[in-house]
């Protein structure tokens, strides 16, 4: 099931988002790159208390500029020291299938590979997957980094509709122009243009998954084999998006076909 959250513009996003953090007794704004959990940490408290405190329904939602009350005594930040990871992870576990899931969010979010999911799973096709169905996942890996490695605002789009009777075939990744745009996964990526997409670019990655990039403001990276977190260009409005806040169009398509709602993936990534 896709997440329910408020509808808004993305102009006004886009200012909120340029609020500056502050801190005063008992309240904190939360600035750019804040996440909950470490807003917690800073303060001695818990994300759970922070969310009852605040009446977040999605403690992994929190929008720069917004103001939140801290519980407790606790009034400025604390001290935070890097820590060793202990924590041993399994070579595997297992994946209950979800209602609205498909192999390409499972893997993303695994750090791993659709091809490596079938071959796990002795899978013949990644298009019939079956809600309860367990699905063998590995470990550890890194997991795939969102394709805006910068400050950015994924605003859930698929489906919406467009001039001429056409349809939003992506999501919108806000961010401010100049922001990088990376290669989200390992394959060969080559560049396109046009009246609609502006600035745009295809990766191919290496499990066949397409990705389709637009509105780049420039490139970086000259068409070819590139790995994960290269960066291909800088976030831009070229395009049809020219009259609106500068953002990167993303699509998500198995297999090189139909593209797919994105926002599993990118609600997870970004």
């Amino acid at each position: 099931m896709r997440q329910l959250r408020p509808l808004v513009a993305p102009l006004a996003v886009l200012l909120a988002l340029a609020v500056p953090g502050t801190a005063a007794a008992g309240s904190y704004t939360i600035r750019w790159g804040d996440t909950l959990s470490g807003i917690a940490s800073r303060f001695g408290t818990t994300v759970r208390a922070l969310a009852e405190a605040n009446g977040l329904a999605d403690p992994n939602r929190v929008l720069a500029g917004r103001s939140l009350s801290i519980p407790g005594k606790a009034s400025t930040p604390r001290a935070t020291t890097s820590k060793p990871a202990t924590a041993v992870t399994p070579p595997t576990s297992v994946h209950v299938v979800a209602a609205g899931e498909n192999l390409t969010g499972i893997a993303a979010r695994a750090g791993t590979t659709v091809q490596n999911l079938l071959k796990l799973n002795n899978l013949k096709s990644a298009d019939h997957l079956v809600v309860g169905q367990k699905l063998t996942v590995p470990g550890g890996g890194p997991p795939m980094p969102c394709p805006v490695a910068g400050f950015h605002t994924a605003v859930d789009g698929f489906g919406s509709p467009r001039p001429g009777g056409m349809k939003h075939e992506g999501d919108d990744i806000f961010a401010p122009r100049g922001v990088p745009v990376i290669a989200n996964a390992n394959g060969v990526m080559s560049h396109i243009q046009g009246a609609v997409t502006g600035n745009g670019y295809y990766l191919r990655a290496d499990d066949g998954t397409v990705y389709y990039g637009a509105h780049l403001n420039d490139y970086v990276a000259a068409p070819g084999r590139v790995s994960v977190g290269t960066v291909i260009g800088h976030v831009g409005n070229t395009g049809d998006a020219a009259v609106t806040p500068t953002h990167l169009h993303f699509e998500i398509k198995p297999g090189g076909g139909a593209p797919v709602d994105p926002w599993p993936v990118v609600s997870r990534i970004c």
